[in-house]
Formats: C-alpha cells, sequence, structure tokens
C-alpha cells in the first residue's frame, strides 16, 4: 500500500537528527513506531506509524508490505497530520476473519522522498501473545565482530544468544532463518559470527503456520563498537573524543556518528530532551513552526509513549521507549532503573532518579 504526504507550509529536507532551539530531539530520520506490537488472537487491531522526522515534502510516498501479503482489514489509515503539516502515515492491522495468526510477523515500510530515487528502508514488528514464546522484549539484537572485518567471530561471548523463555508444555521448538529450517531446535541459539545475522522465525512445532511464533533480527556490524566503516570500506576509529555513544545509544555503521534512541540527541546521545517537567515527549518537529508530533497525538497513543515499540535504522533496530520495557513495551523500569530497555543505573547518589530521563 502506497500513500502521499501533502504538506502545505515549510519544507525541510535530509536525514539527519537535529535540536531545536526549543531543546525538543526527536528520533532520527524515518522510523516506524508500533502500537502494542504483542496481540491476542481475538484482540481488534494493531496501528504501525512511518513517521519522518524532519521531511515534508509533498512528493513523497511511503509504502508498506509484508511477506505473504497484508491481511485482510488492514488498511493504510491515513496520514499522520497536526496543523496542516503530514508527519507521516499510519497502517492499521485489522483482525482477520479467518487465519488470524497470518497478521503477525515482520512489516517493512519503505520512504522513497520526491523527486528522489533513493529509497530508505524500515520495519516493524508485531506478535502473538504468548506464554511459551516469549522474548522477554527482544526485537533485534545487534552482534560486533571481535576484529575489524565482517563474517568475523563476535565479541562478548555472554551477550550473544538469543531465545525464548522456556516452558515445559512446548516440548518441540524450531528455528527458521530465511529458506533455512530448523537451524536450532532448543529454546536458545547461541550466535558466533556476523553470519549468524538475519531474521530468525522461532516457531511452536506444527503450529508456526497458525501464528504460533515470534521473530527475532540480529544485526551484524561491519566493525567494533568503536569504529565505523569509512568510504574506503575500512574500519577506522571514531574522530570524536568522546568515545561510545551513551544512553542506549550505538555507532552507526557507516558514519562517524551515533544512533541515538527517541528523546535523547548530540554526539554521544547525552542530551536528553529539554522537557523534563511537561514529559513532551516529541517524535517530530516541524523546526520553523511550531507543530510537534508526540506519542499522545497518535491514535490511541500514550503520552508518555506506553506500549510503543521504536524501529530506527540498523544498527539500533528495535527498543521501547525510555523509562519501558517488556514484549509490549508496557513495564515501567524497576526503582533504580532508567532509559532504553531500563538498562542505566540510577547510582547511589540518586536512586531514586527519573525513569525516563535518568538523573
Amino acid at each position: 500500500m502506497a500513500s502521499k504526504f501533502f504538506y502545505v507550509g515549510v519544507l525541510f529536507f535530509g536525514l539527519l537528527a537535529f535540536v531545536d532551539a526549543k531543546g525538543y530531539s526527536p528520533a532520527q530520520g524515518f522510523f516506524v513506531a508500533v502500537n502494542s506490537p504483542v496481540l491476542g488472537r481475538a484482540e481488534d487491531a494493531v496501528t504501525l506509524y512511518a513517521i519522518h522526522t524532519n521531511n515534508h515534502d509533498a512528493d513523497n510516498t511511503v509504502q508498506f508490505k509484508k511477506e505473504g501479503g497484508l491481511v485482510a482489514h488492514t488498511v493504510l489509515d491515513g496520514q499522520i497530520k497536526k496543523g496542516g503539516v503530514i508527519f507521516g502515515c499510519f497502517l492499521r492491522v485489522g483482525l482477520p476473519d479467518r487465519y488470524r495468526g497470518t497478521r503477525y510477523g515482520t512489516y517493512d515500510a519503505t520512504f522513497t522522498p520526491g523527486g528522489s530515487s533513493m529509497v530508505v528502508e524500515r520495519y516493524g514488528f508485531v506478535r502473538s501473545r504468548s506464554d511459551i514464546l516469549d522474548t522477554r522484549g527482544v526485537y533485534t539484537h545487534t552482534v560486533w565482530p571481535a576484529s575489524s572485518g565482517a563474517k568475523t567471530p563476535i565479541d562478548n561471548f555472554q551477550d550473544n544468544n538469543i531465545g525464548v523463555r522456556w516452558s515445559p508444555g512446548c516440548r518441540s521448538i524450531q528455528w527458521c532463518k530465511g529458506k533455512k529450517r530448523n537451524v536450532n531446535t532448543g529454546p536458545r541459539l547461541q550466535l558466533t559470527s556476523t553470519d549468524d545475522a538475519g531474521v530468525y522465525t522461532i516457531r511452536r512445532g506444527k503450529r508456526g503456520a497458525r501464528g504460533w511464533f515470534v521473530q527475532i533480527k540480529v544485526i551484524a556490524a561491519s566493525c567494533q563498537r568503536s569504529e565505523y566503516l569509512n568510504t574506503d570500506d575500512e574500519c577506522v576509529t571514531r574522530t570524536y573524543s568522546i568515545g561510545l555513544c551513551e544512553n542506549g545509544g550505538v555507532v552507526k555503521d557507516a558514519a562517524d556518528t551515533c544512533l541515538c534512541p527517541p528523546f535523547f540527541a548530540g554526539q554521544s546521545c547525552a542530551n536528553a530532551v529539554d522537557v523534563p517537567a511537561e514529559r513532551d515527549f516529541v517524535l517530530a518537529y516541524n523546526g520553523d513552526g511550531d507543530e510537534a508530533i508526540r506519542c499522545g497525538d497518535l491514535d490511541g497513543g500514550n503520552p508518555k509513549c506506553r506500549g510503543h515499540l521504536f524501529c530506527l535504522e540498523d544498527l539500533y533496530g528495535c527498543t521501547c521507549a525510555s523509562g519501558w520495557w517488556g514484549s509490549n513495551c508496557d513495564r515501567p523500569c524497576a526503582k533504580g532503573k532508567w532509559g532504553v530497555g531500563c538498562s542505566q543505573n540510577c547510582g547511589q547518589d540518586n536512586p531514586d532518579c527519573d525513569r525516563f530521563f535518568g538523573p
């Protein structure tokens, strides 16, 4: 399905993030947000939002697709619009009359700027609710080589396994990667090299065709964590003296800069949005005017982005917004934790720090 963005006002082009005069730091470029990415078999609908933070050309085109085709009752429902500015489009995935499991899987979104042949691709996930196939909120997993260059052994051995929560009620779990079937039969898969990259479908035996499956995308970096791939296809150390990215950000694969989580910005992702009292959570902003899209503006959206999965470009992948975790991104961080995936510690000096933006 395709849709045009219709826009009246000042136009902004480019794919780089920015921080405007008000301190807003939206997500970078084109991204996909999924509202309630985990569904029960009888739940009504899930919505995917394709949003561009700073490109509002009238001729932009967004298209959604899914392997096997979009199910019945799925509608490209309209534009994400505020104050005459079109920030993107949203896709409402309905409840099929039959074969309800066919709506689960990976949804791809493409963004084509008006008058350009460049196509930007992103993706999002929709999963079935299952106690047996529970990935504990993992949708994507990024791995880095132990030495420079692709197809090399992976570092950080202890972090390089993915899988599902085991249940005695499930005797057989099958792993598929593309057309390769049964690449693993246990609840966990050990990743050994960057060749392991790709989308894994984890099925519950013969019931996978009826929706009893989850998917995890393994993303492989070309270079080590502190390096990036330059235009000569060489892995070089970042020129910034700040080192690694902060607050859940990751170094871009082919650029000397960081990919920052939503609501963080800067060379090292150290700058949070400058609206801690209002909890504004700006996703995209029309920098020449006063229009901004926030999580609360989305159809059924929560003002604090509860229940939203955000998928940026690789190597970042998909995570919940800062302050939330879980398969449906609806569980608040525990006391003493904050940030993307609740992976940051408040520290002894401020044990009750803000779970969205920390100390």
